[in-house]
């Protein structure tokens, strides 16, 4: 199912912008351009998907993944 909506998705994104909220990194990967990670509300990282997903500090420390 997460398969099959991101690539819909991804079609979409195609066309028009999408404001896309995930947790699943992998769609996260594969969808998105730009990323930004709220933490308590307020920007606590923006930047490329690809450079946030890359940084393995910034994935521990930011989205709680990864080896700690």
């Amino acid at each position: 199912m997460v398969t099959a909506v991101a690539t819909v998705l991804g079609r979409i994104a195609e066309r028009v912008p999408v404001l896309l909220v995930e947790q699943n990194l992998a769609v996260v990967r594969k969808l998105a351009d730009d990323a930004v990670v709220l933490e308590a509300g307020r920007v606590a990282w923006r930047g490329s998907a690809d450079d946030l997903l890359s940084d393995g500090e910034a994935t521990r420390s930011l989205l709680g993944v990864g080896r700690h």
